[in-house]
């Protein structure tokens, strides 16, 4: 009697260690599977990082893109309501998340989805990627929309090339172009305005807000500007707030900011999504209006 206790308690111990034996086989497989997929990610960008970027004139390049991610070719007409079954919706073939980041939060909550936009506000969000990340959102397709003479950069195969139906890329621009792009919004009791005038301080130069309530323009590398708001503003309205991610000069507008170095001086915009290491674009140049 006193030797059977032993027996069952050995019994019982191992009944309760097979499960966690069994447990550990599934992880390991899930472990290995994640190792696999990280491998192939990495030769995959191994391989995009390869594929050269454009950064320069975006007028060109976007309609060929837009003609390859949503048409038959460069120079099709593409379709603003295309999807393509696997998250990426429009012309220029955005995923929700990139979509998101181009066009901020209340254009993007009025479209959910990049294919829900109007072709304006689709372009804008192509102009608005462009500047901070070039062609690179857009290399899966950079064989159908590169030119044979960017393809040739690279080796790659050039197929029967017909002199003088491929234009020839415009060469890249001097240090005193207009290649440094500004751009912020003005919002009224939180909606984004169109039609605000805002002066530029260069040469008597100003700009308006268009339908997305975003205002653009371009300078030189090094040039002194500013940005105030002059005219459109809904009568009873007041200054809230300004939201500009570099230097400030006061509170109801940005006075003497100089393009591509006032925006770069603060070491956290590395880590900011509108970062670009070639300096292209200076943004967040926000106005955000109320009634009091």
């Amino acid at each position: 009697m006193s030797s059977q206790p032993p027996k069952l308690k050995s019994r019982t111990s191992k009944s309760k260690l097979a499960p966690a034996k069994r447990f550990r086989q599934p992880v390991l497989y899930i472990v290995l599977a994640l190792c696999i997929l990280a491998g192939v990610f990495l030769i995959f960008a191994s391989f995009a990082s390869s594929t050269p970027v454009v950064n320069t004139n975006a007028d060109f390049w976007r309609g060929r893109i837009a003609g390859c991610e949503a048409g038959s070719g460069p120079s099709s007409t593409p379709n603003y309501k295309a999807s393509n079954g696997t998250g990426n919706f429009g012309a220029y073939q955005f995923d929700v998340r990139t979509w998101k980041g181009a066009v901020g939060p209340e254009l993007a909550s009025q479209y959910p989805l990049p294919s829900d936009a109007p072709a304006e506000v689709q372009d804008q969000a192509f102009y608005a990627t462009f500047a901070r990340r070039g062609s690179q959102p857009w290399n899966a397709s950079y064989h159908c929309w590169a030119t044979t003479e960017l393809r040739g950069t690279v080796n790659l195969p050039v197929v029967g090339p017909v002199q003088g139906l491929l234009p020839t890329p415009t060469p890249a621009p001097p240090k005193n172009a207009y290649n440094i792009k500004v751009q912020g919004r003005v919002y009224v009791n939180g909606k984004l305005t169109p039609n605000i005038t805002l002066n530029t301080c260069v040469d008597g130069v100003t700009t308006k807000t268009d339908t997305g309530g975003i205002f653009r323009f371009e300078l030189p590398a090094g040039k002194d500007y500013c940005v105030r708001v002059i005219d459109g503003l809904p009568a009873g309205v007041t200054l809230d707030k300004t939201d500009n991610n570099a230097e400030r000069a006061s509170e109801v507008s940005y006075e003497h900011q100089i393009s591509d170095k006032n925006y770069y001086h603060n070491l956290w915009q590395f880590f900011t999504p509108y970062y670009t290491w070639d300096r292209a674009s200076d943004e967040g140049f926000d106005f955000w209006y109320a009634t009091k």
